[in-house]
């Protein structure tokens, strides 16, 4: 697990740098939004309550976004692939930005 949560800080700290350069050259809030919606309950939340899972109707092999309602309702499996470290990634990255903390390079 721990393994996992450096993937994501690591990735978290590229995104970040990627993020800010593009704020910086072109504003605009969409780089900062915070809303996605879950592919199983089909609802708009905040994206820190959602993580990449096993797709369990077989429509994308890399994984569908999920709630963490639907994760315990369900029963999902959170993967841990290149697409589901970047979505926590970036997640993390919009609030490091929104909070106004920056990294060191």
């Amino acid at each position: 697990m721990e393994e996992r949560a450096e993937k994501i800080r690591r990735q978290a700290d590229i995104e970040e740098y990627k993020l800010r350069k593009v704020i910086a050259t072109d504003p605009h809030p969409v780089y900062t939004d915070m809303d996605d919606f879950c592919d199983v309950c089909c609802l708009r939340m905040n994206r820190i309550y959602i993580r990449i899972v096993d797709d369990f109707k077989d429509m994308d092999d890399n994984g569908i976004r999920a709630c963490l309602d639907c994760i315990e309702k369900y029963d999902l499996k959170v993967l841990s692939n290149q697409k589901a470290i970047e979505y926590e990634a970036m997640t993390e990255a919009k609030i490091r930005i929104k909070k106004g903390t920056q990294i060191k390079f």
